[in-house]
């Protein structure tokens, strides 16, 4: 299994680094300098498998290389999140905790301090960090694809959400368990649950998608946009009367060419529509109606939805068709935002109209 492991790692290693779909460039290659490194937690026992005369086990370089892991795939969600980010002279403080763990590495054994407990603790305070500061730009991440995207299925970058909630847990569990039994091993359970996420992970990172628009100006737009569309704005894109008169523009083209019908509709495409930047077209939803790209154009497809199954001529469409019909791309998309908005499921609405 664990050779399974290690080959599985670095062909998906290979894969995201050679990136032959070119997307997500910068992300991809530091998730594939992630899986590289990762893959080092079972060089060991493929050495030792190869060649039980060499001992490599607990090996300083190996060590340390080890607890480089979490700072790549920080990396890599820092420019999934957002892909203009610049490695500066700041990062340096990556290395700060791994020079402290050098220093643990070379310290020799003294009766004062037990140096395994305090390597593990180490460990796990550096997978912590990282993983929840990976954690909370996800989040972030959340808001902002919804100021330019309709759907968010193919960019919300869910799964590294649950990698790092899987990761966290073995770790807290491996943590108190070394402590607690220094002897013993979970090795094999480890190793059965690690290959499972392996593949995981393998599916959704070859099918993840371009999250940015690949046009700069726009994306740039984008980045800079404000999220907290609720509050005062920090500054006008545009004059109170320009935000009326768009707003009036705005409606009338989404009831005259219900444009929501585009199952892949974005804020530029949108905003190229109306003949203006994707900026003030972001301004105008978020200050203008008090919503976010994503709510506003969903807000249209559910009445949309609405209009098509409390219509007898379409009866014969399904509930996917029904999805269809009204813009959205998937079911599942469909009846999580249908329930959310009306409380209700699709079927549940249909069944009930049918009895008024």
């Amino acid at each position: 299994m664990e050779i399974t492991i290690f080959g599985s790692l670095v062909l998906i290693s290979f894969l995201l680094i050679s990136n032959p779909f070119k997307v997500n460039q910068k992300a991809n290659l530091y998730l594939g300098l992630f899986t590289l490194l990762w893959s080092t937690f079972w060089f060991e026992e493929l050495v030792i498998v190869a060649n039980e005369a060499l001992l490599v086990r607990d090996h300083p370089i190996l060590s340390f290389i080890n607890f480089l892991v979490p700072i790549p795939f920080y990396i890599s969600v820092r420019y999934f999140t957002n892909p203009n980010y610049l490695l500066t002279k700041r990062c340096l403080r990556y290395l700060v905790l791994p020079l402290v763990y050098i220093l643990v590495l070379i310290v020799p054994e003294n009766e004062f301090v037990n140096m395994e407990v305090l390597k593990i603790a180490l460990l796990f305070i550096h997978i912590f960090y990282y993983l929840t500061a990976s954690y909370f730009l996800l989040r972030s991440h959340q808001l902002r694809i919804k100021q330019f995207a309709s759907n968010t299925i193919e960019i919300n970058l869910n799964w590294l959400e649950y990698i790092i909630a899987v990761v966290l847990s073995l770790s807290l569990m491996t943590l108190g368990f070394n402590i607690i039994f220094q002897e013993d091993s979970l090795n094999f359970f480890m190793d059965a649950v690690i290959l499972l996420l392996v593949f995981f992970f393998a599916y959704n990172s070859m099918r993840q998608k371009e999250v940015f628009p690949l046009d700069e100006y726009t994306r740039k737009e984008i980045l800079d946009a404000d999220t907290d569309y609720g509050a005062i704005p920090k500054r006008k894109v545009i004059s109170d009367e320009r935000l009326l008169e768009l707003k009036s523009m705005l409606k009338q083209l989404m009831m005259s060419n219900e444009p929501y019908l585009e199952s892949d509709l974005t804020l530029s495409a949108l905003a190229k529509q109306l003949g203006i930047t994707s900026n003030q077209l972001s301004y105008v939803i978020n200050h203008g109606f008090d919503a976010n790209f994503y709510a506003y154009i969903n807000t249209f497809r559910i009445d949309k939805a609405k209009q098509v199954l409390s219509d007898k001529k379409y009866d014969h469409l399904s509930i996917v068709g029904v999805a269809f019909e009204s813009g959205f791309s998937s079911k599942t998309s469909f009846n999580t935002i249908f329930k959310k908005m009306t409380g209700l499921t699709p079927s549940e609405y249909k069944k009930k109209g049918s009895h008024l």
